[in-house]
């Protein structure tokens, strides 16, 4: 009896093996591996980005060889001792400790707030801060501070920017172009260089293809979380100091807010977990635990399809056309007339500095009946059905392109260039990690995207001997990129507080 249970159990665990190995294999997972380790994801192709390169058609001058091309690499620099011992104080959460935070938007946040700001900034000691420009306000809320890269951070050049470092007066025979925007922009630190960068190197192997005697130099001035104010302030008090021929203007979710265009309760239901169940121990060393857990996922997940939400009613504001908007209209919906009076400033700084503006449309990833794959899709399925909730993806996809013809009929209205990237760029949820922050390999396709149209815009400019354009007469100071930060203290900002807040 005892020999017949050995013999059972032994064939059990061989079995077991062999089905777990076959899985393995099949799912993409080290066959041989103690813990789960993927070397393939199981998804049509580890880039999903080349299926639409023969779909988008090329500029003049484009080779589609150029394609997989890096940008030449950023060296990293040693880390002040100073900054080094900041660095080892705040190991558990770096970034925020080596932003440069804007004296009156920190003063403002842990003075008003009833954290004293812990949420905003972390519970920090003390901060690095610079004193914003008489009119600049709270705006922006932080820079980056000049040459330095942090573990696990992007290389900041001379001006906090992320990319090629670069000189304040522009070079001769020399192109700048400015991208301004958050973190659909700056893209994620750790990633060996932006997407931006890909633009300026394929710009530059462009120009050298048809002999041009010009050199692009492409500037990165994006900063996460940021909103249309900051931007507006980038623009005017930074990135006019370069003199730029072109500033790009890329941002449209952190002011995105779909529920203010529908009539919500007073009080809202809660909002449902979009997934509920965790993922445990076993998952991590088994791919057959790891399929069942992936069964059960889709299971409480309605396999992918949106989940069922409250039904609120659409609202609109008198007078305002949902298909041809007046951008310049006094009330939009999502009070977008906040965003475009914050584009003529910056438009208009712009121009007194010779330099035009040009507006890309954003990207979403959403769409009514949209089906997604919880394997791979987990995080953008959650984005859209807990950060968004109770917006359906059909009222979201309306707002998103309501949001976008907002951009279009600005830039018309006003004489600006507009990109229209959200039109051209695949709905592939392949492509996404959420709803608006692309892959490794979707920031790729994007950046061949504005190659694309930027192109045209270029020669044109080129052709009319409009760019290079002469030196600005009188160019916004970079004074402020060789003034280095001050450290404060949580408590001497506390002591300068109201006495409300002690």
């Amino acid at each position: 009896m005892i020999r017949r249970a050995g013999v059972v159990l032994v064939t059990t665990l061989v079995a077991s093996a062999c089905v777990e190995a076959l899985t393995r294999r099949i799912d993409g997972y080290k066959v041989w591996s103690w813990r789960l380790q993927r070397i393939r994801y199981a998804q049509p192709t580890d880039t999903p980005d080349r299926q639409y390169l023969e779909s988008i058609p090329l500029a003049t001058g484009v080779d589609r060889a150029w394609y997989e091309q890096a940008p030449p690499p950023i060296p990293r620099l040693p880390m002040p001792a100073a900054m080094q011992a900041r660095f080892e104080a705040n190991k558990t959460n770096p970034y925020n400790a080596f932003m440069v935070w804007n004296a009156d938007y920190l003063r403002f946040n842990v003075c008003e707030s009833d954290d004293h700001g812990v949420s905003t900034f972390g519970n920090y000691r003390d901060f690095l801060v610079y004193d914003p420009p008489a009119g600049g306000g709270p705006y922006p809320t932080y820079r980056h501070v000049p040459r330095l890269g942090p573990p696990g951070m992007f290389v900041a050049n001379s001006f906090g920017w992320r990319g090629p470092d670069l000189s304040v007066a522009r070079p001769p025979n020399t192109i700048r172009i400015a991208f301004v925007g958050a973190s659909t922009t700056i893209d994620p630190y750790y990633l060996p260089y932006s997407h931006i960068e890909l633009v300026g190197h394929w710009l530059n192997e462009w120009a050298a293809a048809k002999a041009l005697p010009i050199r692009f130099e492409v500037i990165n001035a994006a900063r996460t979380g940021i909103d249309s104010p900051s931007i507006r302030e980038i623009v005017r008090q930074e990135v006019l100091a370069v003199d730029p021929e072109l500033i790009v203007y890329y941002e449209g979710a952190n002011n995105f807010a779909p529920g203010m265009a529908l009539r919500l309760p007073d009080t809202l239901p809660k909002a449902p977990k979009a997934t509920f169940h965790v993922r445990g121990k076993a998952e991590e060393y088994s791919a057959v635990a790891a399929r069942l857990y992936d069964a059960a996922l889709k299971r409480t997940g309605r396999g992918g399809y949106e989940p069922p939400k409250p039904a609120y009613a659409p609202k609109w504001i008198d007078g305002v056309s949902e298909d041809a908007p007046d951008s310049d209209a006094p009330r939009l919906p999502m009070e977008m007339q906040l965003i475009a009076r914050n584009l003529a400033v910056a438009q208009a700084a712009a121009a007194s500095n010779g330099t035009e503006l040009a507006i890309a449309s954003f990207v979403w990833m959403v769409y009514p009946g949209m089906r997604l794959d919880l394997t791979r899709h987990l995080v953008l399925f959650r984005y859209l059905n807990e950060s968004y909730f109770p917006s359906t993806y059909a009222h979201m996809r309306r707002m998103a392109d309501f949001q976008n013809r907002v951009f279009r009929g600005w830039a018309q209205k006003h004489g600006a260039i507009y990109l229209p990237m959200d039109e051209t760029f695949p709905r592939n949820p392949d492509l996404f990690d959420d709803a608006i922050h692309m892959t490794e390999r979707g920031l790729r396709l994007q950046a061949w995207i504005y190659l694309q149209q930027l192109v045209p815009i270029i020669q044109s400019r080129i052709d009319s001997r409009q760019w290079p354009k002469r030196p600005a007469a009188s160019p916004v100071s970079a004074a402020w990129a060789t003034t280095p930060p001050r450290t404060v203290s949580r408590a001497s900002i506390l002591a300068s507080c109201p006495r409300t807040v002690h």
